[in-house]
């Protein structure tokens, strides 16, 4: 048998363990609407408790971000994201919804996160349903963070777990940022 020495497997180890937390936080979920299909509309539940229809924001270009404050990933993606949409200013065609699919024992840390990181650029969605929150199943998204971008006609335009899906689509449609990446 062949024996590998200490220092490679030990090697191999570390990078499986960074390869995880480098990729996206996973989530039961699996599966994701593709692009050129028309947005599932549901229901988000508001940070204040009051429930909005996604179908609501037709006719407005809407950002959709799942995110949880335990995912690493999210919160860099988060803190970029928000940075680039303050730039963008207070837009009646624009809606960015934040939905965090943290379990409801954590919302105190998801309202520190939010403060902590002057997450103000979005509107905060959260169910306290965890992976079951009725959005985060719609869209069928099994890792985060997700980024969905969802035309006015109510089309998904673009998706990914980074911000320059935003940018790019935004540069295409003449929206720039006083902050960009």
């Amino acid at each position: 048998m062949l024996q590998v020495p200490m220092k490679i497997s030990q090697l191999l180890f570390l990078a499986t363990v960074l390869s995880g937390l480098l990729s996206g936080c996973s989530t039961s979920s699996s599966g994701k609407v593709p692009v050129g299909k028309f947005a599932p509309y549901t229901n988000v539940t508001l940070m204040n408790g009051g429930t909005v229809s996604l179908e609501q924001f037709r006719g407005r270009t809407t950002i959709l971000f799942f995110w949880a404050q335990w995912c690493t990933s999210s919160s860099s993606v988060m803190t970029e994201l928000n940075q680039y949409l303050q730039g963008i200013g207070d837009r009646k065609d624009l809606t960015f919804l934040a939905i965090s699919v943290d379990k409801n024992e954590d919302l105190p840390k998801l309202i520190e996160r939010i403060k902590y990181q002057k997450m103000d650029g979005f509107q905060h969605c959260f169910s306290g349903n965890a992976e079951y929150d009725q959005a985060f199943m719609a869209y069928g998204t099994g890792e985060l963070p997700l980024i969905v971008v969802i035309n006015p006609k109510g089309v998904i335009v673009a998706q990914g777990d980074d911000p320059q899906v935003v940018k790019d689509y935004f540069t295409s449609i003449g929206i720039t940022s006083k902050n960009p990446f």
